[in-house]
């Protein structure tokens, strides 16, 4: 908001703030450490693993979710792109990579018949290149 902002009065010190704050938001996020990789890894495998194990429904919509926001934060943070919520979210997959977002928007449990296999190939661009459930 600060860099895309209309500056309505300004004594001097906004422009310098706004400058600041078109820089950061070119240069990203912080790059993740590995400790923090691995913990959202961890995550990432433990919600597919309730999703695919799921016979609820109502359960697999919330665990649906939950995947979603997480393999949404993995893929834009570790490419260091900025995330929002809610319908930034997608704004901000969509921006970085489209056919990825569509790829994960179309992940149902219908059309994903062999455990880990449908969603491994939707990380290999994360992380640089690593699949994050490559331990699996």
């Amino acid at each position: 908001m600060v860099s895309e902002g209309i500056i309505l009065k300004d004594d001097g010190v906004v422009e310098c703030i706004k400058k600041e704050a078109k820089k950061l938001l070119v240069k990203g996020p912080e790059e993740w450490s590995l400790e923090t990789l691995n913990t959202k890894r961890y995550f990432i495998t433990d919600a597919l693993e309730d999703f695919i194990g799921c016979s609820n429904r109502g359960e697999e919509i919330f665990i649906a979710n939950t995947l979603a926001e997480l393999a949404s934060e993995f893929v834009l943070r570790t490419n260091r792109k900025w995330m929002g919520a809610s319908k930034w979210t997608v704004r901000s997959l969509r921006k970085y990579d489209e056919e990825f977002t569509k790829q994960l928007i179309g992940l149902s449990k219908k059309n994903c018949a062999s455990s880990f296999a449908c969603i491994k190939p939707l990380f290999v661009k994360s992380a640089s290149g690593s699949c994050p459930l490559a331990s699996q």
